[in-house]
């Protein structure tokens, strides 16, 4: 709830954060914290469980979908085109299992099992994403993209910091954003910051 609630002050009282925009966050963000080992939690979920969630998940839908406090909560999913929270965790957690942990598990009557998606790797290959695109580049290098700092440079937010807190620029998300630290860059140092960029762009294996 902190966070749905940074978010809302993250857009502001007018309507100046796109709706995109506003699901980008909650799903790169919000959804994925609370995801967070799913696989040894989500077996557990009872009644009171799943209404805390969706409790949770509804304040944001309300700011994507910008709609009145008293529409009822599954119209604010199929309007924001979510899935219910609690099937999302489980979701995730039975991919961890099958996939991760080589667990069979099952979700309702349909089963899972690690045999059915376990492949054979013949050789290396370099998957698409190890190489950043222009687009990135751009983003990363310009400053120009949607960042907290950005979109409040433009009057498009009211203010500029990241849910963490901390101002919500490109740097920081590459370097020390706790939301982020799974693909964190090393920072260079202030003197060698140009010539880190210059060869951040070229780099093949630049974290996305």
């Amino acid at each position: 709830m902190t966070q749905a609630n940074k978010l809302a002050v993250m857009s502001g009282r007018n309507w100046g954060v796109n709706p995109k925009l506003t699901r980008l966050w909650y799903k790169t963000v919000a959804e994925r914290r609370i995801c967070y080992a799913a696989s040894t939690w989500a077996e557990n979920l009872n009644n009171k469980k799943i209404a805390q969630l969706s409790t949770i998940q509804r304040l944001f839908t309300l700011k994507i979908t910008r709609a009145y406090r008293t529409t009822p909560s599954s119209a604010l999913l199929i309007l924001s085109g979510l899935l219910p929270l609690h099937l999302t965790v489980k979701k995730e957690a039975i991919i961890t299992n099958v996939t991760r942990l080589g667990r069979n598990d099952k979700f309702g009557s349909t089963h899972f099992n690690t045999t059915d998606y376990d492949t054979q790797m013949s050789q290396w290959t370099e998957p698409p994403w190890s190489k950043p695109s222009t687009t990135l580049k751009n983003i990363l290098h310009s400053n120009h993209g949607p960042f907290p700092n950005y979109l409040n440079r433009f009057c498009i937010t009211e203010n500029d910091p990241c849910l963490c807190g901390e101002p919500g620029t490109p740097d920081h998300y590459l370097f020390s954003c706790p939301l982020t630290d799974l693909n964190h860059e090393e920072e260079p140092p202030p003197a060698l910051y140009h010539e880190w960029a210059i060869q951040a762009a070229k780099c093949k294996k630049t974290k996305r």
